[in-house]
């Protein structure tokens, strides 16, 4: 290949690789419309990526993918995420030790979070567990009060951490997700704070060990009002769930044989959330549309079958 040809490939790939790392960046500031742009540059990302490796150009390489992840995993296209990390696996994860591959330590941290959440979609937590503790230990290593950065990297791999022992069931999992909250809030980083204190609102929830709604409403909130205004899916996030809640209050209420009145006073509540919700959904974002139509559904079909009784006659 021509020298002039070769420094032209390597300034397209590393205009790409620009653009990746700030679509990656704006995704989690809570501007969910960039996906629109992403869409626009798949093929371009590609492209870049493929040369990327071939120029072995791996900070570059790092950055269209994270672009990539931020398109796939919004889309719901797992699948062909997962071929994309496989593939660029060996390129930075040794594999006998699992170690980075010489000279790619930083961007070991960033292929490591990926096969996690690859091991956690196909629910191998024990997997994905000793990885992420893996990831955590590394990143405590190297976590500087002065560094900012450094300081988001613990408190990503941490809330990791914490998503994996709530899938597992582990009632531990608030320790993680509690300094994960803390490191986030210390370095007023707002949009992976609230996207932390959903979860805590979501461990109180599932967890029965944990089991405490009101607690599980309050970070809701908590969720909610850390949220950018424009971030659509994450604003939906945090109404679907409250939705949820009421939901299981409507249910509670019927098991214990309480007045129907009540139950339809809940029932009402989560119909009106998950409608919010529905509303506020980006219309790209499929596995949360899915979601959000199949609970409406539930509550109008329990709606079907629960009617309040009458007011008494004065």
């Amino acid at each position: 290949m021509s020298r002039p040809r070769r420094d032209a490939r390597r300034a397209y790939v590393e205009a790409m690789g620009s653009l990746g790392k700030h679509f990656h960046r704006q995704y989690n500031e809570g501007n969910r419309d960039i996906i629109g742009l992403l869409k626009a540059e798949e093929s371009n990302l590609l492209r870049a990526r493929s040369l990327a490796r071939h120029l072995g150009l791996w900070s570059t390489l790092l950055d269209t993918m994270q672009g990539l992840y931020q398109l796939y995993d919004h889309s719901g296209r797992g699948l062909e995420l997962a071929r994309l990390v496989g593939e660029i696996e060996p390129d930075f994860v040794d594999p006998t030790t699992g170690n980075p591959q010489p000279g790619r330590e930083d961007s070991w941290i960033v292929v490591t979070q990926y096969r996690v959440r690859a091991a956690m979609a196909a629910r191998r937590w024990k997997e994905a567990e000793s990885l992420q503790q893996r990831s955590v230990e590394w990143s405590r290593a190297r976590a500087r009060t002065e560094d900012r950065s450094s300081i988001r990297t613990l408190a990503a791999c941490l809330h990791e951490l914490g998503q994996i022992r709530r899938g597992i069931g582990l009632a531990d999992c608030l320790e993680a997700y509690r300094e994960s909250f803390d490191l986030t809030i210390s370095i007023h980083d707002n949009t992976p704070a609230a996207t932390v204190a959903l979860n805590l609102g979501n461990a109180y929830s599932d967890l029965p060990a944990l089991l405490n709604l009101d607690k599980a409403q309050r970070w809701y909130r908590e969720s909610l009002r850390l949220r950018r205004e424009g971030d659509r899916l994450g604003r939906a996030r945090c109404l679907g769930q409250p939705g949820a809640v009421a939901f299981r209050r409507f249910q509670g209420v019927l098991e214990f044989d309480r007045p129907v009145s009540e139950a339809w006073q809940y029932l009402t509540e989560a119909t009106h959330l998950y409608q919010e919700a529905l509303q506020t959904i980006p219309g790209d974002a499929i596995g949360d549309l899915a979601r959000a139509h199949n609970h409406l559904a539930s509550a109008y079909q329990a709606a079907g079958r629960t009617r309040p009784r009458p007011a008494p006659l004065q």
